[in-house]
């Protein structure tokens, strides 16, 4: 995936290639793209464009868009025999909405939770093409191998998912390049952010990444319980396969969304607990039951 920002963060462009492998023993004569950073507007107002978009495919045909604009079907020149490799590649577009959520924006932050187009789910019965859910999660994914280049302006920082670098890239521009791993979702954010490390007991990088003017209290505390969690999670369930955390806080974020490596949050300090009780883990941007 090679992506470059405008001014701001607020619009994505490049092109991406998603390469797979039929897994299964019968021909496979078509697939589907997942643009879950459609689903929230489904298609809009006529005449609008959604905010995730793809073109210019090769190696396939793509079909129109459909599932609310979040699946559009990509036919192979021949079917896939099975075990046999394939790759298809597109340009994307992706404009951040004016809403404070996962896919959304505030201030000058963006954030990109489920944003990047990934393949469709077909498991041993059926093609799953299934609706965006907004209660609940709805992303159901394959575990996948990312590389990806984001190239923006160098008063930006981009946080993302997996082991990530930074290289200068031209005129007042970086690029940003990260490596994950069997991840089922990417994500990313951009904005103004200060930046600051820590190293857990355990030797787990976690990189805080937090909007200038945000509670100190609320920086302090997240930054230690994500250095105190990830160490409580690895003990629990084995040692995090991402290589290292990244904490995104900015003060008005709506409630938190965790994705691999990389969690959104607000940087509110919460009443400090007594007693020996587990780190708090973080909290979801699910929307709360009436």
């Amino acid at each position: 995936m090679r992506l470059h920002a405008d001014a701001d963060g607020s619009r994505w462009t490049g092109r991406q290639r998603v390469s797979f492998r039929n897994a299964s023993d019968q021909p496979l004569h078509e697939g589907y793209l997942r643009l879950w950073g459609n689903g929230e507007d489904t298609c809009g107002p006529p005449g609008a464009q959604p905010p995730v978009r793809v073109s210019k495919v090769r190696g396939g045909i793509a079909g129109p868009l459909t599932v609310d604009c979040t699946a559009p079907a990509i036919t192979p020149p021949e079917p896939l025999s099975g075990g046999e490799q394939a790759s298809v590649t597109f340009d994307v577009s992706i404009a951040v909405p004016e809403r404070n959520a996962r896919f959304g924006r505030e201030g000058a932050f963006r954030f990109l939770g489920n944003a990047l187009p990934v393949l469709a789910v077909r498991d041993g019965k059926e093609w799953h093409p299934d609706p965006y859910a907004s209660r609940g999660e709805s992303f159901y994914a394959l575990a996948s191998d990312f590389r990806v280049r984001l190239d923006h302006p160098t008063a930006l920082k981009a946080p993302a998912t997996g082991q990530t670098w930074t290289r200068p890239g031209p005129p007042g521009r970086t690029v940003t390049w990260s490596v994950a791993d069997q991840v089922r979702h990417f994500a990313w954010a951009s904005g103004p952010f200060r930046t600051a490390s820590d190293v857990s007991p355990g030797g787990v990088r976690v990189a805080s990444y937090r909007a200038p003017g945000t509670p100190a209290d609320g920086v302090r505390q997240n930054r230690e319980e994500g250095v105190a969690a990830v160490d409580h999670f690895s003990e629990a369930y084995g040692r995090s396969p991402y290589g290292e955390l990244g904490l995104v806080m900015t003060p008005g974020f709506n409630g938190g969304m965790e994705y691999p490596g990389l969690v959104l949050t607000s940087s509110s300090a919460t009443p400090a607990t007594t007693g020996t009780a587990s780190p708090r883990p973080p909290t979801s941007n699910r929307p709360p039951r009436p």
